[in-house]
């Protein structure tokens, strides 16, 4: 890897370390200060930001509401050689997303009502289905009645 050289993030990150590059990292949601935190037994909670280009956790300095990413993260933190050389595809599941592989919702399947290949006689003779004569004979009736004005209606349909 190369040697790390300081850097100043525009902004924190997101809620998006695959959770196998997580280590002690915790995700914390402070009043504005939402971000990756981890806690040191020598010097309590610290700012840190996982780094994507090589794959470390960089512990972030606060300076006039800009924040500096001035070190590599050790101890706890450390991300292995083999564990760098992991393929982006396997990665695995993300901090803070959905999860999709949870069990689905549990849905209460009911037998059908009615099957076709049931000989039993249903109430299907009130089911019309027009035929395309019908079809045109209703649309005639609606063009006419549609050009038709109120005036020219006879007083019985009034």
């Amino acid at each position: 890897m190369e040697e790390f050289q300081s850097y100043w993030l525009q902004r924190r990150g997101e809620r998006n370390v695959p959770l196998i590059y997580l280590k002690k990292a915790e995700w914390h949601d402070k009043d504005g200060a939402d971000g990756y935190y981890c806690h040191y037994e020598d010097e309590g909670w610290k700012h840190i930001e996982f780094n994507f280009e090589f794959l470390v956790w960089v512990n972030v300095r606060i300076t006039d509401r800009k924040y500096l990413a001035w070190q590599i993260a050790h101890g706890s933190l450390d991300i292995t050689k083999e564990e760098r050389a992991i393929p982006r595809s396997d990665w695995g599941p993300i901090d803070g997303a959905v999860n999709t592989t949870s069990e689905p919702e549990q849905i209460e399947v009911r037998k059908p009502q009615s099957d076709a290949s049931d000989e039993e006689q249903t109430d299907d003779e009130d089911i019309v289905i027009p035929t395309e004569a019908d079809v045109k004979a209703t649309e005639a009736v609606q063009v006419l009645l549609h050009a038709l004005k109120t005036d020219d209606l006879p007083p019985s349909i009034l």
